[in-house]
């Protein structure tokens, strides 16, 4: 039996062969344009063949508003589908660290706003956050492991004004000068 476009795509995407893969998934679109899975592989492969922890050489935002609109797809066909929630808040939160970056807080709100919206902050999440968060002295300093528990906390302080006299520090961006 011949594996399908969607098989085929997963055994290049383990070969990080990520161009090779989003041809094949959009090749399966053709066949069934109501596949919520392939919409999701569509944006989590675009989300990888954009970044490596930060924007790979050639990034532009176009690449990001593609990613944006095959999640979109994906969630409303499916809208419990959470692999495509969480990339959503993943590509969400690629664009607030470029937000924080170049000082722009308006974009830094809409970012984190955007991924609680599309549901990739579960409540469970929220609560983790107010945890970590609760843990801290007044005024202390929270030194994060990764982007999960950075983006959480950072949308409680942004958007709930919960805990705002703690600093964040995402150790895994602490060798990025911004």
């Amino acid at each position: 039996q011949n594996p399908t476009y969607k098989e085929q795509a997963l055994e290049e995407f383990k070969k990080e062969h990520y161009d090779e893969a989003i041809a094949l998934l959009q090749k399966g679109l053709q066949l069934d344009s109501t596949d919520s899975e392939t919409y999701y592989y569509l944006g989590f492969f675009n989300h990888y063949r954009a970044y490596d922890s930060r924007p790979l050489s050639g990034y532009d935002f176009s690449y990001s508003t593609q990613i944006f609109n095959y999640l979109d797809q994906a969630i409303t066909l499916n809208p419990n589908y959470g692999d495509a929630k969480y990339f959503y808040g993943a590509e969400c939160s690629a664009n607030a660290f470029w937000a924080m970056q170049n000082y722009d807080l308006g974009k830094l709100k809409y970012y984190y706003s955007l991924a609680n919206q599309k549901g990739a902050y579960p409540e469970w999440l929220k609560e983790f956050g107010r945890n970590m968060l609760k843990s801290c002295a007044s005024n202390g300093i929270l030194f994060t492991g990764g982007n999960a528990d950075f983006d959480i906390c950072t949308y409680l302080q942004l958007h709930e004004n919960f805990r705002t006299d703690i600093t964040i520090i995402p150790i895994g961006n602490i060798d990025r000068p911004w």
